[in-house]
């Protein structure tokens, strides 16, 4: 096996035991409303915006060099600029938070929506993604990052509650 090969397998190993473990750790409190809150751990935050500085940086360097093809830097610049962007705001300034009634999504792409337990329809996994669809009554949809610090109990109560639904 090539090397390239070997260091893929050992980021996909890291990236799941890193998830797993994220992804097993309790809803915090907030201290603001008194929910429990699905929030990205201070070491991811931490990790995104290292990344996306440095994604940041290589477009600068990249639009910086005198390319034979301009396009193909012009592309890959913009892409790697809005990857960098999107991974810093997204971790710092997204946020779940949930009591016994309600689920509030606060969001930086949208407004902050909520949404009553009563009106989960269904719950779907990610098949290429660590991100879960969750539908609701409204047509509304509500995407849970499985690395956000309690989501693993925040997807078990939305599967019961759907589990509740076709039960009765």
């Amino acid at each position: 096996m090539s090397t390239a090969v070997i260091s893929g397998l050992i980021g996909a190993v890291a990236a799941t035991f890193l998830a797993s473990y994220f992804s097993n750790r309790p809803a915090q409190i907030s201290y603001r409303t008194g929910r429990r809150r699905l929030y990205y751990s201070v070491a991811l935050r931490a990790l995104a915006i290292a990344l996306g500085s440095i994604l940041i940086l290589a477009t600068f360097h990249v639009m910086t060099q005198q390319p034979d093809d301009v396009l193909l830097h012009l592309v890959m610049g913009l892409f790697t600029l809005f990857a960098g962007g999107y991974l810093i705001v997204e971790t710092n300034f997204a946020s779940i938070e949930f009591d016994d009634t309600e689920i509030q999504v606060n969001s930086p792409w949208g407004r902050s929506k909520v949404t009553y337990w009563n009106e989960i329809e269904s719950v779907r996994e990610g098949i290429f993604t660590s991100t879960n669809s969750i539908r609701t009554r409204t047509g509304g949809r509500i995407l849970v990052d499985n690395v956000m610090s309690g989501s693993g109990e925040f997807l078990d109560r939305c599967k019961w509650q759907v589990r509740r639904k076709e039960f009765g």
